[in-house]
């Protein structure tokens, strides 16, 4: 079992797919962000960072993400 990867595509910036030979890809259905997934991505950066979390990273997105499609009644 082989990984493939194409690093070409992401020296360009573009999505990189990693598969095992054999294996489909994977569909690029879009998942609106929900307040449960925040809280656990939040949760998660929290326990590794010493309680804090960062302005800009990942988790604050997901926040912001969440709060949002939570306020067009995204579920």
């Amino acid at each position: 079992m082989s990984l493939i990867h194409n690093s070409s595509r992401w020296q360009r910036g573009l999505p990189v797919t990693l598969k095992f030979n054999g294996e489909k890809e994977m569909s690029h259905k879009k998942v609106p962000m929900t307040p449960d997934a925040a809280r656990r991505i939040v949760s998660n950066e929290a326990k590794n960072n010493g309680g804090k979390i960062a302005k800009n990273g990942f988790a604050a997105k997901a926040m912001s993400a969440a709060a949002k499609n939570a306020n067009k009644g995204v579920k």
